[in-house]
């Protein structure tokens, strides 16, 4: 399965802070025609939580 998981910080703590401090977590920078800067970050195959 593929998918995309938006999650809010406060209820996945433990993802959050996996991916803070994982050195495989890619960043990606764009800037859109309005001179908006977006930032991302992204890793494959992440735990949701500590038990998964």
């Amino acid at each position: 399965m593929r998918y995309i998981l938006g999650a809010k910080p406060k209820d996945h703590t433990y993802l959050f802070d996996w991916i803070e401090t994982s050195p495989q977590t890619q960043t990606y920078q764009t800037q859109d025609k309005d001179g908006t800067i977006h930032d991302y970050r992204y890793h494959n195959q992440v735990p949701l939580n500590d038990a998964n």
